[in-house]
């Protein structure tokens, strides 16, 4: 029922009302018996997170980098797909710092991994240091941002103000991340400012890091910029392909952008040398 919903999709126009419901339905019940649960507003259609299927590519690099006993840092965990993978792969033995500073999305977040208790949630926003954001519906992803504008009147969408904190100044020095995965719509860039220190004392530390030019062009940032943060950091990057979980380098600009037409946006796996 769930794979007829995405067909019906794919072919445009409005959905029957019943297989649109009953694959709505589908989805829930079997979000349910997985412990998954979705936003109650939210259409149904991200059956993916429940089969383990969403972002092929990106999840399966994960499973190859993570082991029993890491530690894993899931950055705008959203709903906990990433988390609960990470939280599978590390196992009892390991601990899952999940950072969403969305209260819908982490009252989610919250129920999605109560089962697992070598998961931590914090329900914050992470940037290079404190000070006070809005916190914006993206219009265009169903995802929230932070912005870097004072005044949310002048913004679509519903606002929350709250204050974002570095990573360094939340995570104390005995954490030692394995792996560190950054989706947050467009701050990929103040996010790593905020946890050089945490980088630094970790030297086997891997990246997942989103790079998708219309958000970041949201906070008036580009893919140069943060491939060329990622650099100056002491990573080089590579293309990770969803379809084929193959790894493809890039070393410039030039480099990324083919791959930015062609899927509008990416995760950069981002590895020391």
């Amino acid at each position: 029922m769930m794979r007829l919903y995405e067909g019906l999709q794919r072919r445009g126009g409005v959905l029957h009302p019943i297989a649109r419901s009953a694959a709505r339905l589908g989805v829930r019940l079997y979000g349910r018996l997985r412990g998954f649960y979705f936003p109650v507003t939210e259409p149904y259609t991200h059956y993916r997170y429940l089969l383990g299927t969403y972002e092929p590519g990106t999840s399966a690099v994960a499973r190859k980098l993570l082991r029993p006993g890491m530690t894993a840092i899931d950055v705008g965990a959203h709903l906990g797909y990433y988390t609960r993978l990470f939280a599978r792969c590390v196992g009892e033995q390991g601990r899952v710092n999940a950072f969403e500073p969305q209260p819908e999305s982490f009252g989610i977040l919250v129920r999605n991994t109560k089962r697992l208790p070598h998961v931590r949630c914090l329900n914050m926003a992470l940037l290079d240091q404190q000070r006070d954001v809005v916190l914006l519906r993206d219009l265009h992803s169903a995802r929230d941002r932070v912005s870097h504008v004072a005044d949310p009147q002048r913004q679509e969408g519903a606002a929350i103000t709250m204050e974002a904190v570095a990573m360094d100044d939340v995570l104390g020095e005995g954490v030692r991340p394995n792996l560190v995965k950054i989706d947050v719509e467009g701050s990929e860039l103040e996010v790593l400012r905020g946890m050089e220190r945490l980088l630094n004392r970790s030297p086997d530390v891997a990246l997942i890091v989103e790079c998708n030019p219309f958000t970041l062009a949201g906070n008036g940032l580009t893919p140069a910029q943060l491939l060329g943060l990622i650099q100056e950091l002491g990573f080089e990057a590579s293309i990770i392909v969803e379809s084929t979980g193959r790894i493809e380098q890039v070393a410039s600009a030039d480099e990324l952008d083919p791959w930015l037409r062609q899927t509008k946006f990416v995760n950069l796996l981002c590895t020391r040398p």
